[in-house]
């Protein structure tokens, strides 16, 4: 399928319906490693699973039978560093391994604090970058580690799982300011759960294990990064109205503040029931927004999509690590929002844009195989009739049932 290119159109307006979305992969990732820790095997919930979940189960499973093997984190980084992590701690010969763009993406900060706790790594190939050999120990020295935080927050996450094994308390002095904290604050919480006490003293985070911890009950969330590609279209076309079952504001993700954030300024209208969320657009207009990302990278692609095409300008900072992803999506998103007829400014960390005029009556959406530059078609196609891609697999990384929601609701989807 992903050879083609397909047609991508939209219902006649308004646009209604109900949409299921995955569950949450950053929640279950995280899940997955501690009950691996733990000792516990987890049950992945029914349906189709993302591929990132499905990448660090394998891993896991692996993990479990014990003396060693390939853990093949597919094109996850979050997977590849908690596998790093998880293999430094588990006895056996271990080799971490990735595909698509997955090598290329930095690991060596992570190594470098690894090696502090006495942990034995060989890159096969350029250094800082998979595939890597590590030795796992049952017993590591947890000695006092410093690393860069300002690359990924995954690394500091990965090297916070092992504390529920840790008998001395764990010291993680972090150099620059941490990115996505969200994601960071995810995992403490889910480590508290566990029995896992944590402290911040200025840029040194400790972590500890409490004598009697409980058995943490797991709570599934649904994926607020998902969601932001349907918020927006209420954000894009006013009249929409949308449900999401099991979808709460009150979340360990932090791409629910996207959607306070767009509420508090009239642009979204959201409605909170026990089973679920209801959203409709907002009638206010809004001369500019001028957020700061760092902490919401996973959310810069909608809303940047969706302002343009509700003709609001912003100006976005904290975006210099979208390069970094499963494509540059910075320099792809630019090239987007130009074809939207946008005035576009990207600096070393910030994005810019104001309208020009109308969009196109047609657009050529070209994903680099990323699953959130194909998710931006269904919004695309409410202001533009037809929207050609050239990949629809890739959304299987996240929202296997990405295309299926769509044309539940309307949308027809054509080999073009």
């Amino acid at each position: 399928m992903s050879s083609r290119w397909f047609l991508i159109t939209a219902p006649a307006p308004p646009v209604a319906g109900r949409v299921v979305l995955p569950w949450s992969k950053s929640v279950w990732i995280r899940r997955l490693a501690m009950d691996f820790l733990l000792g516990r095997t987890p049950a992945l919930p029914g349906g189709p699973q993302a591929d990132d979940v499905v990448a660090m189960a394998r891993v896991v499973s692996v993990l479990r039978r014990g003396q060693g093997g390939d853990l093949d984190a597919g094109e996850a980084a979050t997977v590849a560093r908690f596998a790093m992590a998880l293999a430094a701690a588990t006895p056996g010969r271990w080799r971490v391994t990735g595909r698509g763009r997955l090598p290329n993406r930095p690991m060596k900060p992570l190594a470098d604090a690894l090696r502090q706790w006495g942990a034995e790594l060989e890159w096969e190939g350029e250094e800082g970058r998979l595939p890597v050999r590590i030795v796992g120990r049952e017993v590591l020295h947890f000695a006092p580690v410093r690393m860069r935080a300002d690359v990924s927050s995954q690394f500091v996450s990965a090297l916070a799982l092992p504390a529920l094994k840790a008998e001395d308390r764990l010291h993680i002095a972090l150099e620059g300011r941490p990115v996505s904290m969200p994601y960071l604050r995810m995992t403490l919480t889910m480590l508290e759960r566990a029995g896992v006490r944590s402290q911040w003293r200025e840029n040194v985070l400790t972590l500890w294990r409490e004598e009697a911890a409980a058995v943490p009950q797991w709570m599934p969330e649904r994926d607020w990064s998902a969601a932001l590609f349907w918020v927006m279209m209420a954000v894009t076309a006013p009249e929409a109205r949308l449900t999401f079952p099991d979808l709460s504001l009150s979340s360990l993700q932090g791409d629910a503040q996207a959607a306070i954030k767009l509420a508090d300024l009239g642009l979204l209208r959201m409605t909170q029931a026990p089973d679920g969320l209801s959203v409709e657009g907002g009638p206010q207009q809004v001369e500019k927004i001028d957020w700061a990302m760092q902490d919401m990278p996973d959310a810069v692609l909608p809303l940047a999509a969706g302002l343009a095409l509700r003709g609001v300008p912003f100006s976005f900072s904290g975006v210099a690590h979208l390069r970094h992803k499963e494509s540059d999506r910075l320099a792809m998103l630019a090239a987007l929002l130009r074809d939207l007829n946008m005035a576009v400014e990207v600096g070393p960390d910030t994005l810019s844009a104001r309208p020009l005029g109308p969009p196109p009556s047609s657009l050529r959406l070209q994903t680099a195989h990323d699953h959130r530059m194909a998710m931006l078609a269904g919004l695309l196609t409410l202001k533009i009739p037809q929207v050609h891609i050239d990949d629809l697999d890739c959304v299987r990384k996240s929202f296997p049932t990405f295309w299926a929601q769509l044309q539940k609701m309307g949308w027809t989807i054509l080999h073009a």
